[in-house]
């Protein structure tokens, strides 16, 4: 069994993150005009002022430390939601763990929406022939 700790596996989490804030149209080039790199790489400065801007999101690791790896991770204004193959993890916006709860082996990628946490996960039942999905609800 694999042990994957966040703050080993930094670039997995941090290219997530990205990935999901450009797709997320968090992050547009309209919203990088007029800020560049600062002289010393170490944040961002305003083109015309050279003063620092800080941007709304940020490189994010989620403390501690879970079996397997990360599956997937999404946020909404007030927390980053982690899944990891078996455990799911609530962090607030700097990473720090608000909750954890267990759940099957192999849960995978995650979204919020309106509020709700979806998960997608294959615990071996047969799907809605229709349409291939199974939903679970909150009591399974």
């Amino acid at each position: 069994m694999n042990e994957t700790t966040a703050q080993t596996t930094p670039m997995s989490i941090i290219t997530a993150l990205t990935i999901l804030l450009l797709a997320a149209g968090h992050v547009a080039a309209a919203d990088m005009e007029g800020i560049e790199v600062s002289d010393d790489s170490s944040g961002f400065v305003d083109s015309h002022s050279g003063k620092p801007v800080y941007p709304r999101y940020h490189n994010v690791r989620c403390d501690g430390t879970y079996p397997h790896h990360l599956q997937g991770v999404c946020l909404d204004d007030e927390a980053i939601y982690w899944s990891f193959t078996t455990t799911l993890v609530k962090s607030d916006l700097d990473g720090k763990v608000l909750q954890k709860v267990p759940v099957a082996n192999h849960h995978g990628d995650l979204c919020s929406h309106e509020g709700r946490l979806y998960v997608a996960v294959n615990l071996g039942a047969v799907p809605d022939e229709r349409t291939g999905l199974r939903f679970l609800t909150a009591g399974e």
